[in-house]
């Protein structure tokens, strides 16, 4: 009996209990209060961008990959070698205008692989050679840039390939690929006149005026000038009525009509010139004209032009067939036009020069005017 009250007591106090937290919790409910108030973070100041960074090109100066192939191996494809190449200026032009950087760099690798097939087909196409080196240019490969325009030098030395080599080496300097690293052309020809002296009265018959032009001073030079820069038909037409004008100066009885004549030949090479700085008939010419009327440094000063021009590919025969008529080679006649100048000592040295190294024994010295 006592265990009996004893449990129904226990049990009717946990009901109690639970019964008035059930009442305490109904009535106020989950939410009931004020809530708390959060805290906002505190402002902080957003910390300064780093400077950018110039990014420095790298050029990668080896090129692992040859160029030169037996000849007796090779099989010509012209026909499937231009088809490769037309595809791989298409990759190179969407290049250019490719706003992403990754897909730039597949378009100008899928035109290195065209050009690579398409010599792979006529390994002397000189249009796939040329722009391979500016592809690989592109891409910083300026030893594989500079290995492939050699070559297309080596393929100018092959009559077969002269004159496409030679075309594509013209566009060397247009080439905006190769800036920093294209072959550099002779600078232009120093002042072709003799210096000006400034009068404020009619110079005194008797005064030292300088009649000849200083001796060419290379640290003056002017820079280079493009291909896109010179006007080649202008500067020929020009050095073509010139050397008329010089060559009636020659027969004409007249003293002032001679003077007149050179005069006007004088003044037309300078401007043909001026026009193409690299034009081998006005500076030859030039030099000739000068030699006539008694200006021996204006007119050594144009065959050391003529001499900075010697190793130019393009320039070479043009150069080497005035040499022979300066020096009486190869059967041509003496130039009788510096036959006054073979005494100068500076004639002398200059000649001396363009005979160095030659095994030609042709190659003659001049001849000093008899007296």
């Amino acid at each position: 009996m006592m265990r009996t009250t004893r449990g129904t007591l226990l049990i009717a106090s946990v009901a109690l209990a639970l019964s008035a937290q059930a009442v305490g919790t109904g009535c106020s409910g989950p939410y009931a209060g004020a809530p708390e108030k959060l805290k906002r973070p505190s402002k902080k100041k957003k910390p300064p961008e780093p400077p950018p960074v110039a990014q420095q090109i790298v050029y990668v100066e080896e090129c692992k990959t040859k160029f030169q192939e037996d000849g007796s191996r090779v099989r010509r494809n012209p026909g499937a070698s231009a088809t490769l190449v037309s595809s791989g200026d298409s990759a190179l032009q969407s290049s250019d205008s490719a706003a992403d950087p990754a897909g730039k760099a597949g378009l100008i690798v899928d035109a290195i692989n065209k050009y690579k097939n398409a010599l792979g087909q006529d390994p002397y196409n000189a249009v796939a050679t040329y722009q391979l080196a500016v592809a690989y240019a592109k891409v910083q490969q300026k030893g594989c840039a500079l290995a492939l325009l050699k070559r297309l030098t080596e393929l100018q030395k092959h009559p077969d390939f002269t004159r496409d080599a030679t075309r594509m080496v013209k566009q060397v300097d247009d080439e905006g690929a190769f800036r920093g690293g294209a072959p550099k052309l002779t600078p232009p020809p120093p002042p072709l006149r003799p210096k000006a002296v400034k009068v404020d009265k009619p110079p005194d018959p008797t005064a030292n005026v300088p009649t000849d032009c200083e001796p060419t001073d290379p640290s003056k030079e002017l820079p280079a000038k493009a291909f896109a820069q010179r006007s080649i038909p202008e500067s020929n037409k020009l050095a073509t009525g010139a050397l008329t004008k010089l060559q009636t100066a020659e027969g004409n009885a007249d003293k002032a009509t001679r003077q007149a004549l050179i005069t006007e030949a004088v003044d037309e090479f300078i401007t043909a010139l001026l026009a193409d700085p690299y034009n081998v008939k006005a500076t030859y010419n030039l030099a000739a004209a000068y030699a006539r009327i008694k200006r021996p440094q204006c007119a050594v000063n144009m065959l050391v032009r003529l001499l900075q021009m010697k190793d130019h590919a393009s320039r070479k025969a043009d150069v080497e067939a005035a040499i022979d008529r300066l020096l009486g080679r190869k059967r041509t006649a003496l130039d009788p036009d510096f036959q006054d100048m073979r005494a100068d000592q500076r004639f002398r040295d200059l000649i001396v020069k363009m005979c160095d190294g030659s095994t030609d024994p042709e190659c003659v010295f001049g001849s000093a005017p008899k007296r």
